[in-house]
């Protein structure tokens, strides 16, 4: 005698790492100091602040941790209050669009990451 199976569609949900959140707690704490950025000169040669550099070590650490992820999917998270880095007028601002894919990412850290401190 056979039986029907019935699938649950339940979502999937990733399971983030621990350490994962803490990286996301600590980049959200991090403070950029940069001074604005000349774009008459030569941008390859400017220098980040501390915060950024801290920023972005952090970041490469979080794309390690986290389910699913390629080296392919950079920035890996970017908020979702991004605003386009280039001048108004130029190609690179017409081209620019907010990595939507990312800021899904930086949604569901947040998300765990407010789970987390309530439980």
């Amino acid at each position: 005698m056979s039986t029907k199976r019935i699938p649950i569609h339940r979502p999937i949900r990733a399971q983030i790492p621990l350490e994962a959140l803490d990286l996301f707690r600590e980049m959200k704490k991090v403070g950029c100091a940069c001074p604005p950025i000349d774009w008459k000169g030569k941008y390859w040669e400017r220098q980040e602040c501390p915060g950024c550099e801290r920023w972005w070590s952090l970041h490469s650490r979080l794309a390690q941790l986290l389910p699913e992820t390629r080296p392919w999917h950079w920035p890996v998270i970017q908020s979702p209050g991004a605003k386009c880095p280039y001048p108004e007028g130029s190609p690179a601002a017409a081209a620019w669009q907010p990595n939507e894919e990312a800021q899904a990412r930086w949604r569901v850290l947040d998300a765990a990451l407010a789970e987390a401190e309530q439980a």
